[in-house]
């Protein structure tokens, strides 16, 4: 599935000018947070609303019910705003119950983890967007035809927001929290599990355990055993499931005897019936996008890319630059390329690479490569911008292009053009230009 997600700032207006001493301030790590503990929950009091209502997003929502009741907000065009919305509280969620997420040194594979949810929760919080605003669409007019009148509309957009906010925030919140934390527990098992071959299935042992899932308990698996890849807890909206990693001499000291493997998985199936849930959050997308009901909502069913200024409603480049080319700043490059490769050296590591962290968290690696393609198209010239584009871009988009592979767009707005730093999916700076032809 293709779509185009913003992960910031998406109005495209001038953000803030920058600042030349952020350049140097950007290679300073942010100190690192204390980490929770592992299977350990964020929301043991008890989970909160991922958006607490208030007068400004009572005023949003006015906004939007008035665009939508009026007809003057095309049926195509979704919410950049309650899609970063909905995508915001749910990054936040991971990132704090991700135990490295303030260090650069997580491993090629958590950095590739949190890649791919970050990706996936913004898109479902675009999906989101888009689904509850075809819904309020759907309420303009009654069961006759006729329009309602705006306050009654309104009364409607409440519920229906209501039921988006609270409602199935609750569920959403829950599982990310939940699918982050078995997400990378998953990850530390593969590290292991040549000391921890065995997996057992554990339930929380309380007394909200699903009878379902009580059948499972105790169950003992390889940890490579196929079986995992379907029925990896949770299993459910609210699981609190588990594993418990097993070395050889525990299994024979607490005389477990492991199942066998092709008769588990028929097992399974009579107790896990939602297909939603046979799913590995260590091994994939923490909503699966398949069997989500609002991907069904979007254009093409969530098959299309969408586009900055036809389905978000935001301006062109062209009139970008129209209206506010004097307000933006000049790109900051180096003296000269000497200059930039005195700097190179000096914060490059042992391979040559520079690594830092974005503005959400996410470690980039600057390669050699990337220093010699810089040098050879004479880009040095506005290479510190490339270092400020992390932490203080005007846009972030985050794609997937044909092929499934996830890639991301670092926009800066400067003065005659935009300038854009591309990433793969493993975080490895690809490219670093002047962009010039229209973003839309």
């Amino acid at each position: 599935m293709m779509q185009s997600s913003p992960l910031m700032n998406p109005m495209r207006k001038p953000n803030r000018l920058l600042s030349k001493n952020l350049a140097v301030a950007i290679f300073q790590p942010a100190p690192p947070k204390k980490p929770n503990l592992f299977g350990k929950l964020n929301w043991i009091n008890g989970p909160k609303p991922l958006v607490q209502m208030n007068a400004a997003t009572d005023k949003q929502l006015t906004e939007i019910a008035t665009a939508i009741h009026s007809g003057s907000l095309p049926k195509e065009i979704t919410s950049p705003e309650l899609a970063l919305s909905n995508g915001d509280s749910l990054w936040s969620r991971i990132k704090a119950n991700f135990k490295k997420m303030g260090s650069i040194d997580k491993s090629p594979e958590q950095e590739s983890w949190l890649r791919i949810q970050q990706n996936n929760v913004y898109v479902f919080g675009l999906a989101k967007s888009y689904s509850r605003m075809q819904e309020m669409r759907a309420a303009v007019h009654d069961q006759n035809g006729i329009q309602r009148p705006f306050s009654e509309f309104y009364k409607h957009v409440k519920t229906i927001d209501e039921r988006y906010n609270r409602q199935y925030a609750q569920a959403e919140y829950q599982a990310v929290v939940r699918g982050t934390i078995m997400g990378q527990k998953w990850l530390e098992i593969q590290e292991q599990k040549e000391v921890f071959p065995w997996l057992q299935y554990q339930t929380k042992g309380d007394n909200r355990v699903r009878a379902e899932h009580e059948r499972l308990n105790g169950l003992v698996l390889r940890t490579d055993d196929p079986f995992w890849t379907q029925y990896y807890p949770p299993n459910g909206w609210r699981c609190s499931c588990s594993v418990k990693p097993l070395t050889d001499a525990q299994l024979e000291k607490q005389q477990l005897t492991p199942v066998d493997s092709d008769s588990a998985p028929n097992a399974a199936e009579k107790v896990i019936k939602d297909y939603y849930w046979k799913h590995n959050t260590g091994m994939s997308e923490l909503f699966n996008r398949a069997e989500t009901p609002y991907f069904k909502a979007m254009p093409s069913g969530g098959e299309a890319p969408l586009k900055a200024v036809e389905n978000y409603g935001m301006p062109s480049v062209e009139r970008i630059y129209e209206r506010h080319s004097n307000k933006f700043p000049s790109a900051l490059g180096f003296e000269s390329e000497d200059d930039f490769k005195t700097f190179w050296n000096e914060k490059a590591d042992a391979k040559g690479q520079i690594r830092l962290q974005d503005s959400t968290g996410l470690t980039l690696t600057f390669s050699k490569k990337l220093r010699e393609q810089t040098i050879a198209k004479g880009h040095w010239d506005i290479a510190k911008s490339a270092f400020v584009l992390l932490k203080n871009a005007d846009e972030v988009w985050g794609s997937l292009d044909q092929r499934q592979n996830l890639f991301r767009k670092y926009i800066g707005y400067y003065q005659h053009k935009p300038l854009v730093l591309l990433a793969n999916q493993q975080g490895l700076v690809q490219d670093f230009y002047p962009w010039a032809q229209s973003l839309t």
